[in-house]
């Protein structure tokens, strides 16, 4: 059945912000362990598990990472194992649930799914559209992004899951507890986040030479070929 209008917030400012920042959100109070990853019993009976967005040798402050008391979702969700997703809305929102909670995403923003994350994309204006970009490690340069909260409410459901990996396509049908997000609570810097473009404030030099051409950079997407984006 498609969304209502009425499924979908009037306000969107349910976020945590930050540039950089270690993050974490619990959708039941108590479920994130204080003072360890993964205790021998974790909290509700639930498992613990981490996704790395960076090798595991990577220097502490480069390293990126999201540990979880995992469950699990909704009725259909994709992931993309190849890249990160940058996706921009040129025309109506797009209502993103997340592992890691929902994001509001309108067009004049931006917003980065990670390589590994499992979602789905619900429309509350109707058809819309935009453009999909795949890239490698996406890095936010400027600016504040907005990260998703954890709420709760679910039943059980099928869960259809369909998966990219290597350019191919395959589905995983698994019967799941269905919620409104994947995940109890997480903690981490590796997480889903969407930037309105209209915080962004270049800047101009007339007196004696020019800026690097960096600082009017918002997203890069460095290649292979070091030095190149």
């Amino acid at each position: 059945m498609p969304p209502k209008s009425s499924d979908f917030p009037h306000e969107d400012s349910d976020y945590q912000s930050g540039f950089g920042n270690h993050f974490s959100s619990e959708a039941i109070a108590g479920a994130l362990p204080q003072g360890q990853n993964s205790p021998l019993i974790c909290p509700l009976g639930l498992y613990a598990e981490q996704i790395s967005g960076t090798s595991f040798t990577a220097p502490r402050n480069l390293n990126q990472r999201r540990y979880t008391p995992n469950i699990s979702m909704d009725n259909c969700a994709f992931c993309n194992a190849d890249g990160d997703f940058l996706i921009v809305p040129q025309m109506g929102r797009l209502w993103i649930t997340t592992e890691c909670g929902k994001l509001q995403v309108s067009p004049g923003e931006v917003v980065i799914l990670p390589q590994g994350f499992r979602f789905s994309i619900a429309l509350p204006d109707g058809p819309s559209r935009g453009y999909v970009a795949e890239v490698r490690m996406v890095l936010l340069l400027n600016g504040i992004s907005l990260f998703p909260q954890l709420h709760l409410s679910g039943k059980l459901a099928q869960v259809t899951q369909s998966y990219k990996n290597l350019g191919a396509n395959f589905l995983l049908l698994n019967k799941i507890s269905r919620h409104s997000t994947w995940l109890l609570a997480w903690h981490g810097n590796y997480v889903p986040y969407k930037y309105d473009l209209s915080k962004f404030c270049p800047y101009n030099t007339v007196l004696v030479d020019h800026g690097d051409p960096s600082i009017n950079t918002v997203l890069t997407a460095p290649t292979v070929k070091p030095g190149v984006a």
